[in-house]
């Protein structure tokens, strides 16, 4: 008996020393407002590439890593972009993420498009419209499906922050 109380206690104290809970914390030691990820989580403090979009997209608990690593890459070529993946979100709901290395014509057609645009959509090849958002400097964009139903506006606003 006292064997399998101590055994028992093992497992237990092995169990509860390999959880691992991750909080953001505010200076002040209480739970974080938004505004203060957001401020722990300055664009500025991330690569300027999709891998450092991915990261503050994980890091501000919009994305999961495993949704991140799950990722499919994209045939960029087809709007001009140099490299672009799919990320699956819920019930159907996707975001790709394109860079562009250069200006070139299929991405002008792209911002023409958007910004002629009153709800911000583009359209190649005859395909369906999606939602397109800019980075700042135009290196990055975020894409999207808006008729199906999921909060896109938090990731596209990290979007835009990213860029010089």
């Amino acid at each position: 008996l006292i064997l399998f109380v101590v055994i028992v206690c093992l497992v237990a104290l092995v169990g509860c020393g390999n959880t691992v809970h991750y909080t953001t914390e505010s200076t002040n030691g209480s739970a974080a407002t938004d505004d203060e990820v957001a401020a722990m989580t300055d664009v500025s403090l991330y690569e300027q590439s999709i891998e450092g979009i991915e990261e503050c997209l994980v890091d501000r608990e919009l994305l999961t890593v495993e949704i991140v690593e799950a990722k499919t890459e994209m045939k960029s070529e087809i709007i001009g972009a140099s490299q672009g993946y799919r990320y699956l979100l819920s019930n159907n709901a996707f975001v790709e993420l394109y860079e562009y290395d250069e200006e070139n014509e299929l991405l002008q057609e792209v911002k023409r498009q958007i910004a002629e645009s009153e709800k911000g959509t583009f359209s190649i090849l005859g395909l369906d419209p999606l939602t397109g958002v800019f980075s700042k400097d135009s290196k990055f964009l975020l894409v999207y499906n808006a008729t199906i139903k999921y909060d896109y506006q938090p990731i596209a606003d990290v979007v835009k922050e990213f860029g010089v």
